[in-house]
């Protein structure tokens, strides 16, 4: 599910809870949890004032680095009821897919933590690849200083066979360093990237186009 959390203002932690729903269909989900849903939806409301200034006064007295400090059980919830609908969504997903196409492979764009939020949703490794799941995960490897450990942590998690596709950014005027696509390569492939994606042709300039060539070569 592609929600709209990146980018607000606030640290990991924050947009995890910036994502929560509470829609009837996943105020039923904290029940069957066994927590209150207008309890539950407090605690996270008061946690983002405090982290994000919402709050008025108390909470701009508040430090900057204070962070989201979340009842204990309240994140427990949270996390295990996402998990439960990102999995059930996904599997009904990739059902469709495959029988709409017979013998293709299905891939999932995806983070392999189940909190991350955004674009690449979280998704246990485990899960999303394991029974009923997808063939392989397509992970955005778009900061190069992050990008080893990023496929390190799903070749970690993910069953044998499992396809693990490392996105690369090739686009300069996207933040991308084409100069370094080779020592890129290298490093994910070390980390137990099966195959490379790179992001993208069609917006790549001719110096881009150069670089990619060079690696393709």
């Amino acid at each position: 599910m592609h929600d709209k959390t990146a980018g607000a203002p606030a640290d990991p932690e924050a947009e995890f809870l910036l994502s929560a729903c509470f829609c009837p269909a996943c105020a039923d989900a904290y029940r069957q949890a066994g927590a209150d849903p207008e309890e539950l939806r407090a605690a996270v409301c008061a946690a983002l004032d405090r982290a994000l200034g919402w709050g008025g006064a108390a909470a701009s007295r508040a430090p900057a680095d204070a962070g989201v400090s979340m009842p204990s059980w309240a994140a427990d919830v949270l996390l295990r009821v996402r998990a439960d609908v990102a999995g059930r969504t996904a599997r009904r997903a990739i059902a469709a897919v495959r029988a709409a196409a017979p013998g293709k492979q299905v891939l999932v764009h995806a983070h392999p933590d189940p909190r991350a939020t955004g674009s690449n949703p979280g998704h246990g490794p485990s899960v999303l690849l394991g029974a009923g799941g997808a063939d392989g995960i397509v992970l955005s490897c778009s900061d190069p200083a992050a990008a080893g450990k990023l496929v390190a942590r799903t070749a970690a998690a993910a069953p044998p066979g499992a396809r693990i596709a490392a996105s690369l950014q090739a686009v300069s005027g996207l933040g991308g360093r084409p100069d370094t696509l080779g020592e890129q390569a290298e490093a994910v492939r070390a980390a137990g990237a099966t195959e490379l994606r790179l992001y993208h042709a069609g917006l790549a300039s001719a110096a881009d186009l150069a670089a990619i060539g060079s690696l393709l070569g």
